[in-house]
C-alpha cells in the first residue's frame, strides 16, 4: 500500500495463515504485486526471505481481496477446502464476493483452479 492505494497483496503460507487455515508462521513471506516484473523474485528485508511475484492483473483497491483469494487455490487442496469450508465461505461473505468480482478474473487463472473453486462448491457462495 502506498498512501491509500493498495498495489499487492500477501499470498501463500502468509494468506493462509490469515485466515485461520494453518497455526504455522512461515519464515518466507509471499507478496503478490504491480511492482513487480519478473514472474518470481526472492529478495531478504532485514534478513528475512521475501517472494515477489506479479499479479495476473492490475491489482488495486477494489480487486486486491479476491485476487488474493483466488491465488489461495493455486496452493490449496480439495480436501483443505472441503475441510475449512466454513471459514473460506465466511470470508466471501464478509468481504462482499459475488459472481461479478469474479467472472472477469476467473479466466486469468488456470484450469486447476477454475476445477478447485467449483468441485469445492465455492463458487455457490458467489452467488448468494
Amino acid at each position: 500500500m502506498n498512501d491509500n492505494n493498495i498495489f499487492g497483496y500477501y499470498t501463500g503460507l502468509t494468506f493462509f495463515n490469515k485466515l485461520g487455515l494453518t497455526t504455522q508462521v512461515p519464515n518466507v513471506i509471499e507478496v503478490t504485486t504491480n511492482k513487480e516484473k519478473s514472474n518470481k523474485r526472492t529478495i531478504n528485508i532485514n534478513g528475512r526471505k521475501v517472494i515477489l511475484r506479479r499479479g495476473k492483473v492490475f491489482i488495486d483497491n477494489d480487486n486486491y481481496k479476491v485476487l488474493q483469494f483466488l491465488d489461495m487455490f493455486n496452493m490449496i487442496k480439495l480436501y483443505q477446502i472441503e475441510e475449512n469450508y466454513d471459514i473460506l465461505k465466511k470470508y466471501i461473505t464478509e468481504n462482499d464476493f459475488n459472481q461479478k468480482n469474479i467472472v472477469n478474473l476467473l479466466p486469468k487463472y488456470s484450469s486447476k483452479v477454475i476445477r478447485l473453486i467449483f468441485e469445492s462448491g465455492l463458487i455457490n457462495e458467489f452467488t448468494q
